[in-house]
């Protein structure tokens, strides 16, 4: 037995981990890259190989926790689609 080693992490793939959190695994990579995201590399998720382009591992349970607290942006504050917020055009 190793002394010092709680039970070792378990790792799950992108797609399961998307189907965990009930999204699509585009949606979970894409929120990785945001400037704002509830994901940190080593904490959340990891690389499967040792590259950048290696798959992405992620950590269930924290990942999860992770999503769930994230504060959300309200869509009138970042999106405008080119006008004022409460501009109507006609």
């Amino acid at each position: 037995m190793r002394s010092g080693f709680s039970q070792t992490p378990v790792w799950i793939s992108t797609e399961e981990m998307a189907e965990t959190i009930g999204i699509h695994p585009k949606t979970l990579l894409g929120l990785r890259r945001k400037d704002i995201c509830p994901f940190e590399e080593g904490t959340h998720y990891r690389r499967k190989g040792a590259t950048t382009k290696s798959p992405l591992q992620w950590q269930p349970e924290k990942t999860e926790q992770a999503f769930t607290s994230f504060k959300r942006a309200d869509p009138a504050e970042i999106e405008t689609y080119g006008g004022s917020i409460g501009e109507i055009d006609r």
